[in-house]
């Protein structure tokens, strides 16, 4: 629990490398574990981005609710394509 804890923590910020670092130091993984965590993070940068984008978009959308700011009939114009975006 604690080796989690560790890496929870010293992989905010700096992401990879802070969080390969502690690994290698910890000697959890061999280093070619390590190469391969690596590649893998490489194709997962873009899912994570589309992830990230949706994300956005629904925390935008909740909030704006909660704070009874949130046009529907805005909303139903855009998403089914009754208006261009730019008016």
């Amino acid at each position: 629990m604690i080796i989690v804890f560790l890496l929870m923590l010293t992989s905010k910020g700096a992401g990879l490398i802070m969080f390969s670092s502690t690994l290698l130091a910890l000697n959890i993984i061999p280093t070619e574990g390590l190469a391969l965590l690596i590649g893998v993070d490489c194709f997962m940068l873009g899912a994570w981005a589309i992830v990230n984008l949706i994300e956005n978009g629904i925390i935008a959308i909740v909030m704006s609710k909660s704070k009874k700011e949130f046009d529907q009939s805005k909303y139903d114009e855009v998403i089914y394509g009754k208006t261009n975006l730019a008016s």
